[in-house]
């Protein structure tokens, strides 16, 4: 698996970030939860995921095309 943040559609798109790569399914499921945890302990409404992840706090880095 792979596992991309943050990309949107619509008037002002952007291109996801890769976060994961070649990871087994426990790892994806892991990834994930740590995403939700981060989001909802960091806002209190909805607030797009894309608008998160240039935060320091954000717990992943975008892996490096290779």
């Amino acid at each position: 698996y792979q596992v991309y943040v943050g990309g949107k559609g619509g008037h002002s798109p952007k291109i996801g970030k890769c976060i994961k790569k070649n990871i087994d399914l426990a790892e994806m499921l892991q990834t994930i939860e740590t995403l939700i945890d981060f989001h909802d302990t960091r806002t209190k409404t909805k607030q797009r995921l894309c608008k998160l992840i240039d935060t320091p706090e954000f717990p992943f880095h975008e892996l490096k095309k290779s």
